[in-house]
């Protein structure tokens, strides 16, 4: 009786366990998803106010959109060099956004309420100041951050091979090297030079 109701709790367990984790997976891609939106909304709609028009933008939104492009284009090119599939580049890049836009808005959120005294907050509060620009900051520094990288080579491959070519080429001359030792010290019936120098002493 107790091993059929170990069986049945153990497959109630297994059940409810892949349906909360079916679940908890939704709710973390949607969550993703949101983030994405919301760093997208930092970097191409704050700096406009409103106006989506290049004379909104100041010389300081200009250098970031700039540096935008530049680290988004190293970022699929780092990595595709290392192999990763377009999938999983799209993938790492949307949880790179994600990411920096909840530490933003932790961080941003918590200076306002804190510092500002704000009790209620809106996307006029982030307007203030520029206070958007460092969102630009700690967004482009994540992106080239965890940018994939191939592993550091101090050592050329081809040097490698130069090396081992080396090793073997070196190897059968030190074989023979001892091969002459040997034959130097022993004579053709087998016996040293240090037993026949006894030999005749002896006589």
């Amino acid at each position: 009786m107790w091993l059929i109701t170990k069986k049945i709790l153990n497959v109630i367990d297994l059940m409810v366990g892949h349906t909360v984790s079916f679940f908890m997976s939704l709710f973390i891609i949607f969550v993703t998803v949101i983030l994405w939106f919301v760093s997208l909304y930092f970097l191409f709609y704050l700096p406009f106010d409103g106006n989506l028009s290049l004379n909104e933008l100041d010389n300081l939104e200009l250098l970031g959109f700039f540096l935008f492009i530049v680290v988004l284009r190293r970022f699929f090119v780092r990595s595709g060099s290392v192999g990763e599939s377009f999938s999983e580049i799209v993938t790492r890049y949307v949880v790179i956004s994600a990411g920096a836009a909840a530490f933003y808005l932790t961080v941003s959120c918590l200076i306002l309420v804190l510092i500002s005294k704000k009790e209620q907050l809106g996307v006029s509060d982030f307007q203030k100041d520029d206070i958007y620009l460092v969102f630009f900051v700690v967004y482009l520094v994540a992106l080239y951050a965890l940018t994939p990288l191939p592993k550091l080579g101090w050592i050329p491959k081809d040097a490698k091979k130069h090396d081992s070519e080396k090793v073997q080429e070196t190897e059968p001359a030190s074989a023979d090297s001892t091969e002459d030792k040997t034959d130097f010290f022993t004579d053709s019936t087998g016996n040293t030079r240090a037993d026949s120098m006894n030999t005749d002493n002896k006589q």
